[in-house]
């Protein structure tokens, strides 16, 4: 069995990263506007970024930094309100 690439672990912590913030959100345990359930975003979409790169997967890539570009927006904004 071949050991797989660290773009795909990377993809893969990504995946696990907003998925968990999605769950966490549906299920009441983290807020859409919280810092953790942004940077859970931030990482998961990097994370697919990576691997999307390195496997020319142009639509993947796209989505990935746009979703990584409206977390840092909102990380941003609830940084300016403390």
């Amino acid at each position: 069995m071949r050991k797989p690439s660290l773009t795909t672990v990377l993809g893969w912590i990504g995946v696990f990263c907003i998925l968990f913030a999605y769950a966490g959100n549906s299920f009441s345990l983290l807020s859409s506007q919280g810092l953790v359930y942004l940077l859970l975003n931030v990482i998961g979409s990097i994370g697919i970024v990576v691997e999307a790169k390195q496997k020319k997967d142009t639509p993947a890539l796209f989505l990935n930094i746009i979703w990584a570009s409206i977390a840092c927006i909102g990380i941003l904004k609830t940084a300016m309100k403390i």
